[in-house]
């Protein structure tokens, strides 16, 4: 990872491209409705039933299910909804420049209520395959029966791994939807959210299963001080992806080498560009070891950040397996890279900057007001970084060390989002991340790609609701700042109120025991795991009462201080 130093001395071009949408079909004929005895001409437009029904279309798989030669190829779902069989070679499949598919007798006979996936494309082994593929911006499926027309389907533009279905399964109203069913029936309704890693990545209702394979070579390399990014296999869920990832192992306090239980960065995107899974270009794999051995804390803290209007990390779990070996339960932690500020500012995809205040040459934490943001670590941004944005991390730098008047703060609020500043100093006092900004560590900086204002953003946020909150103690020098001028201590308070309030509607504490009761059976078969299921029992014991209690405490704090903001 560089800094933003070196990123301004190098200026490096960026090695992600967008992955080349499939190149539009070129073979024209006269009709999309060649028969499959190879005339050219309309088909009958008043079919006689053949019980042949399309279920479901995928025109840009990029994670969701392998196909016969273990690409990650496009497909059709063909479905008998009749009472009699079908041979496949009396089937056609066109899209709308006219390339088309029809069945040949090797590829078998669909029988009533069966299920079969065509797979677009041209493959090595297995099939069938159709020899073209649809246009993910959006194309035309022509279905022919016996020469006859049976549908014309309109297919819209679909993102990575949304499927068009009929929901409900099998001849219910067309749909794009995040919840694909490859070879069996559809749901009843679609997805409530067409966010792929949203819908089926981060969810509370399932452990992933990841296996990774790198061999015994690189995991010596592994191992090594320098933390270098090693080549991995990576399956999961059953689903592989056709190129190897990056793996590295990552942590400080939580740190542990290969013979433990590691940490991990994986980065699908390292080695060949485009290469994602669920939409996403990586994520983090945390061994529950940096202070939160109940594995649910992140989750709940980030969740909270989020509807308190902060950009924040989604999760969920998995469990681990390198090289055949069982590494336990690990909390699946979202990157904050460049897909993780489209979801927060879709128009800042390309030119938003996201950095790790990380160790300085001098040995401590990075922080505004002593120089340091050159040294911090670049995770994301432009190459070369925008000047307006060095700018901006250079004013907010000298800002902070000038007295707190009112007159300096207007001045840091032309360069800090005022309202994201508070609110982030509200959700740490909530949570007590005690190991945060609060102490000037664990956080991230983000500047904006459209106004060059610079915010904080929620990171390692895993020691938490470990104590009372100090809601007015920081030694983070932007927060610090704020404290120590009335005006802005008072609004903080205000939003700290309010966080507080949120805390409760989010009913954090029931979804402690709900998630906490169903990561246990997991917890307690980690192989891997070194402290004790006593340790962990007290953990989920003490987070629980810190959950209820932290909201009263800020409130009562804030009124003290403030009465005014009383009821």
């Amino acid at each position: 990872m560089e800094t933003l130093l070196l990123v301004l001395a190098a200026c490096r071009a960026p090695t992600e491209t967008s992955p080349p949408s499939p190149t539009p079909p070129t073979t024209v004929v006269e009709s999309a409705h060649t028969g499959p005895t190879g005339h050219t001409g309309v088909p009958d437009p008043e079919p006689e039933p053949s019980g042949l029904l399309v279920t479901e279309i995928m025109s840009a798989n990029g994670s969701t299910v392998n196909a016969p030669d273990g690409s990650l190829a496009d497909w059709v779902e063909l479905y008998d909804g009749g009472d009699e069989p079908i041979a496949l070679d009396r089937v056609q499949l066109r899209d709308g420049a006219g390339n088309g598919w029809t069945g040949a007798p090797e590829d078998g006979v669909l029988e009533p209520g069966e299920r079969r996936l065509v797979w677009l494309g041209s493959g090595a082994t297995g099939g069938p395959w159709t020899g073209f593929a649809l246009d993910r911006d959006g194309d035309e499926l022509v279905v022919i029966v016996d020469d006859r027309l049976v549908e014309v389907i309109d297919v819209p533009p679909l993102a990575e791994d949304l499927s068009f279905a009929r929901l409900p399964d099998p001849e219910g109203e067309w749909a794009p939807t995040a919840w694909p069913t490859p070879g069996t029936a559809n749901g009843d309704a679609p997805s409530p959210t067409l966010d792929v890693a949203d819908a089926t990545w981060f969810v509370t209702d399932t452990i992933h299963t990841i296996e990774l394979t790198v061999g015994p070579a690189a995991t010596t390399q592994l191992d090594q001080p320098s933390r270098p990014e090693v080549h991995a296999a990576v399956r999961i869920d059953g689903v592989s992806l056709p190129a190897d990832v990056g793996l590295r192992l990552k942590g400080s306090a939580s740190y542990q080498g290969m013979d433990g239980k590691p940490s991990f960065v994986v980065d699908t995107n390292a080695w060949v560009p485009g290469t994602h899974w669920r939409g996403l270009k990586g994520f983090k794999l945390h061994n529950g070891m940096g202070g939160d051995t109940t594995r649910v804390k992140e989750h709940l803290a980030y969740t909270l950040a989020r509807e308190a209007g902060l950009m924040s990390p989604r999760v969920g779990w998995a469990q681990v397996l390198v090289d055949g070996v069982d590494y336990g339960l690990y909390v699946v932690v979202e990157v904050q890279d460049d897909r993780f500020i489209a979801r927060y500012r879709p128009t800042e995809a390309e030119t938003g900057v996201v950095l790790e205040p990380a160790d300085t040459t001098a040995g401590t934490w990075g922080d505004f007001g002593n120089g340091s943001y050159l040294h911090w670590d670049m995770e994301e941004g432009p190459v070369p970084p925008d000047p307006l944005a060095v700018e901006a991390l250079a004013r907010v730098d000298a800002l902070v060390t000038l007295p707190p008047t009112d007159a300096n703060l207007a001045e840091l609020f032309t360069v800090v989002e005022e309202r994201t500043l508070h609110s982030y100093m509200a959700w740490e006092a909530v949570v007590m991340h005690s190991d945060g900004y609060i102490s000037a560590h664990n956080f991230r900086v983000y500047v904006s790609g459209d106004t060059h204002l610079v915010s904080l953003v929620p990171a390692g946020a895993d020691l938490i609701w470990r104590m009372d909150s100090t809601p007015f103690y920081s030694f983070g020098s932007l927060a610090a700042f704020c404290l120590h001028n009335e005006g802005c201590r008072h609004d903080y308070a205000a939003r700290l109120i309010e966080v507080a309030d949120l805390s409760d509607s989010l009913g954090l504490a029931d979804q402690f025991v709900d998630r906490s009761t169903f990561l246990d059976p997991a917890i307690q078969a980690d192989p891997r795991y070194p402290i004790g299921l006593q340790w962990v029992e007290a953990d989920r014991q003490a987070s629980l009462g810190y959950i209820v209690t932290n909201p009263d405490l800020v409130r009562s704090s804030a009124v003290a201080m403030f009465p005014d903001l009383g009821p």
